[in-house]
């Protein structure tokens, strides 16, 4: 194991060398940070694309990296959650993208089903408004709950508060939605 003085200055002067000691010594740590945070939204290629992100991206700063304000490793810590909470909400704007997108791409399929059809857009599109006006972190346990089709128990993980919590919240929310729709739902 290497200090740090002795990895950034391998990473200077030897960079290839100096970026393979550095990820031997913290890949772990990264991956893990990352892991935490994408469990439940991305695919294990994603998480692996951002931990390798953030590896380019310490690469990158490593020259303005002071050591008298910290480690290498919390350097990485902080660039690792920012990126990971970051990548979070990417996705879950994109998931959000694809229910509206999903509401557009309903065809009418004959004459008889046009009426039904504009109904059921009118009440799907006030439905994803409404869930969105739930504010966080409500609405994106609607998301993670009936979209994505979570487990209240991933979901609890991932928001890192109680499933009893979540249970709670989809309820109150769910009567929201009840009296703001008008007992569509």
């Amino acid at each position: 194991m290497f200090s740090d003085e002795q990895l950034l200055d391998m990473l200077t002067n030897q960079p290839e060398i100096g970026f393979g000691l550095l990820m031997d010594q913290y890949i772990g740590l990264v991956y893990t940070i990352v892991r935490s945070k994408l469990i439940n939204v991305a695919s294990s290629e994603d998480i692996e694309e951002c931990t390798s992100d953030i590896f380019y991206e310490f690469y990158q700063n490593r020259d303005s990296l002071d050591l008298t304000k910290g480690t290498i490793k919390a350097f990485l810590s902080i660039i690792a959650k920012r990126k990971a909470i970051r990548q979070f909400h990417k996705l879950v704007r994109l998931s959000q993208n694809y229910l509206n997108e999903e509401l557009e791409a309903d065809r009418i399929n004959s004459q008889e089903d046009v009426v039904s059809t504009l109904i059921d857009r009118e009440v799907k599109a006030d439905l994803v408004k409404e869930i969105n006006a739930l504010g966080e972190p409500d609405n994106e346990i609607f998301i993670r709950k009936y979209f994505m089709g979570q487990s209240t128990k991933a979901i609890a993980e991932a928001l890192q508060i109680k499933a009893n919590t979540v249970d709670k919240k989809i309820s109150r929310g769910l009567h929201r939605l009840q009296n703001s729709i008008g007992g569509i739902l």
